[in-house]
């Protein structure tokens, strides 16, 4: 055997328990016919982002001008 190099096979252990480096996506988790993905993909359609930013920027500019942001 060469410099450094041994000759016995060592395994990693294996946890079937332990944590993952990175999470999965949701993606993974989810099958592709749950029922979640139909409310997402509702939910998606909506496009309701901007009615809702639109009515936070309001709300948060209350509150600056009346002193009581956070």
């Amino acid at each position: 055997m060469s410099r450094g190099v041994s000759d016995k096979i060592t395994y990693k252990p294996y946890n079937q328990g332990g944590q993952w480096l990175l999470p999965p996506s949701l993606d993974e988790l989810v099958p592709q016919n749950h029922f979640v993905r139909i409310v997402s993909k509702t939910v998606d359609e909506l496009e309701i982002e901007e009615s809702i930013c639109t009515k936070y920027k309001r709300r948060r500019s209350k509150q600056i001008q009346s002193g009581h942001a956070a």
